[in-house]
């Protein structure tokens, strides 16, 4: 993702214009203030808050706006200094669901399995060990999703709708879904 934008000195108003691999979109900066619950039941205030709303998307998807967790200035984390963040995403259509959760600066201490991040030329990567459908692993071999020399390796967008695997890979995904709904996939 590259960002670039311009403020006007009359309108005083700030664009913002962002390039994904897969897209772009633009629009206007905006400042807020945004409350956040935290794990014991009190609201966090960040005053200021800088984020972007969008009046074009182009790509894979539209998206409304950006508050990134990368290294640009405009992201949630470098607009706070915080030192690292963790995330976990169950059931993002139940707001309650008891895994859904966004830890923010310092060593964030998370229960169950994790997956460790780290960054290369400001993009976040993991290292994806196992692709599970159901309860049936899939007989992959690990190593091609191993990052080597500046190549491979699984990047963590969460700006991005797509996830791209190795061909061999998601054949067996796309065999083992076939296998389970018991239809046809284009």
């Amino acid at each position: 993702m590259t960002l670039r934008g311009r403020c006007g000195r009359i309108s005083r108003r700030c664009e913002y214009f962002v390039n994904y691999a897969t897209g772009k979109t633009k629009g206007h900066l905006a400042s807020e203030v945004m409350s956040f619950k935290s794990i014991n039941d009190t609201e966090v205030t960040i005053k200021h808050l800088i984020f972007g709303c969008s009046i074009y998307s182009d790509g894979a998807d539209s998206v409304s706006g950006i508050l990134g967790f990368g290294q640009t200035a405009v992201s949630l984390i470098s607009q706070q200094n915080y030192t690292g963040f963790s995330y976990c995403i169950g059931d993002i259509t139940y707001v309650d669901y008891d895994s859904n959760a966004l830890i923010l600066g310092g060593k964030p201490i998370m229960e169950g399995a994790s997956t460790p991040m780290f960054m290369v030329i400001g993009k976040y990567f993991i290292t994806l060990e196992k692709i599970s459908v159901g309860d049936k692993f899939l007989d992959i071999d690990p190593s091609i999703f191993k990052r080597i020399d500046h190549q491979g390796g699984m990047l963590v967008d969460t700006g991005a709708t797509a996830s791209y695997l190795p061909e061999i890979a998601y054949k067996k995904l796309k065999e083992e879904i076939k296998t389970v709904i018991g239809t046809t996939l284009e």
